[in-house]
């Protein structure tokens, strides 16, 4: 459910940016089952977390593939470099 309302929500690419509190109401759950879901998102390599301070809105990035809204031809770099980035290489 998150998931699905970031993705709808996303600003430019595959970017979404706002607080957890303010996507714990927008959802109507509670903000612990909104941190809860970011992480499992997070570990799953669906989302990117990147915190840019405190007084400025929290950064989500989407896995390309799942979401994305703009340039159709710049998707497929985007998609190539999260799947290099998340990449675990060696044995």
């Amino acid at each position: 459910r998150v998931f699905h309302y970031l993705a709808r929500s996303i600003s430019g690419r595959n970017v979404w940016f706002g607080s957890v509190a303010g996507l714990a109401e927008s959802l109507g759950i509670p903000q612990r089952t909104v941190e809860r879901a970011l992480t499992e998102l997070e570990q799953s390599q669906l989302i990117e977390r990147k915190h840019q301070g405190r007084h400025w809105p929290l950064k989500v990035c989407l896995h390309p593939w799942y979401a994305w809204r703009g340039d159709r031809q710049i998707r497929a770099q985007a998609l190539r470099e999260w799947v290099l980035r998340n990449a675990k290489f060696g044995g």
